[in-house]
């Protein structure tokens, strides 16, 4: 699972497996690690997120292995080279031609097996990564400047970010959730204000399932079209809301649905 911490109070979970592909925006007014643990708090499994440190929690449980963000670090190198003139010839600009290097294997591998893609991290990303360490550690920036920040983020995330070696269903970067926000992060001026709390959390659940629907294939419109006219029967306890989530549905419900309408 990807997550990802917005600072407007929004938190996203990705399930990226091709047969649980599921997104939830989680609104909260608070940013604090306990919003995270309490909806984690029956999650076990693989959880990748950036370096925020409400995920430490999680980060320290047996039952959840966690991974960091390639795409989060290499940002931080990438600020450098934007402040300094875009200049790509310091340290920063060499940092970013060896984690280019991480992500020409994965370029390479994103279509193998889970096992295939292990193998190959192992024999490949494995070689980049002592390389990485061993330039990181040689490296003597001011710890305030953007290039020590960088270093410093590298450093404290090291064990999370090399993690995704040893597991081939894992993935180099929580990208895939940063694309999911993208489409409200782009129209986020036209709904800057939900009027409060519960609007707020009631529209996050319909950007669930709109973005849930369109990872599965879905009609959007088709599918919460069905499962609103469900809302009594759930209530009656006829039906159970589980079984009616986009990564769950029985599609020939929706099927037979559009069927019944033509």
């Amino acid at each position: 699972m990807n997550s990802r911490c917005d600072f407007r109070g929004l938190t996203l979970y990705h399930s990226y497996l091709p047969d649980k592909r599921f997104v939830i925006f989680d609104f909260n007014l608070s940013r604090a690690g306990e919003i995270i643990n309490e909806r984690l708090k029956d999650f076990t499994g693989l959880l990748q997120t950036d370096g925020y440190s409400g995920y430490n929690t999680q980060r320290d449980r047996e039952d959840v292995i966690t991974f960091g963000c390639w795409d989060h670090a290499r940002r931080k190198y990438t600020d450098v080279i934007k402040g300094c003139g875009n200049n790509k010839s310091g340290k920063a600009g060499q940092m970013l031609k060896k984690i280019a290097e991480l992500y020409k294997v994965e370029a390479e591998i994103k279509d193998k097996s889970f096992s295939a893609r292990k193998t190959a991290r192992q024999e490949r990303s494995t070689k980049i990564l002592k390389v990485i360490k061993s330039f990181v550690d040689k490296i003597n920036a001011p710890p305030n400047s953007l290039l020590g920040k960088a270093v410093t983020y590298t450093k404290n995330q090291w064990t999370e970010l090399t993690r995704y070696v040893e597991h081939g269903e894992a993935q180099i970067s929580n990208c895939w959730v940063e694309n999911l926000v993208r489409p409200f992060a782009v129209g986020r001026r036209n709904w800057l204000f939900m009027g409060n709390e519960q609007s707020a959390q009631k529209a996050a659940l319909i950007y669930s399932l709109i973005q849930s629907a369109l990872l599965n294939d879905l009609d959007p419109r088709a599918y919460l079209e069905y499962v609103l006219n469900q809302v009594h029967r759930m209530r009656r306890r006829e039906v159970d809301p589980a079984t009616l989530l986009p990564h769950t549905i029985d599609r020939s419900l929706l099927e037979k649905s559009t069927d019944d309408k033509v």
